[in-house]
């Protein structure tokens, strides 16, 4: 299946070649916002994320100690786990469920 995508990669990687990451444009997001990063991220990553967590109002970063980039893939549960407690402490959410 991999292979049946490789047409499209030059044009992807050109795109992510000429991208720069400006926070400032996701300060006017007006949702709840879960930042998940890695302890043992790279450091691009804790940058961005700082950066994020600077702008934009509503949002909660949370550190997954012993953890790299792919924690959805390493540690499920402990992924599951934290995006869990995030959604059960939006408040439109809880009236959802009761």
């Amino acid at each position: 299946h991999i292979v049946s995508l490789t047409p499209s990669l030059p044009a992807e990687l050109d795109a992510a070649a000429g991208y720069e990451f400006d926070a400032s444009h996701y300060s006017t997001l007006d949702i709840p916002l879960l930042l998940l990063l890695g302890s043992d991220s790279p450091p691009v990553l804790h940058e961005v994320s700082d950066e994020l967590a600077d702008v934009v109002p509503n949002v909660r970063m949370t550190v997954l100690s012993g953890q790299q980039h792919a924690a959805n893939y390493d540690a499920p549960a402990l992924f599951a786990a934290e995006v869990t407690k995030f959604l059960e402490g939006i408040p439109a959410l809880a009236k959802v469920r009761n």
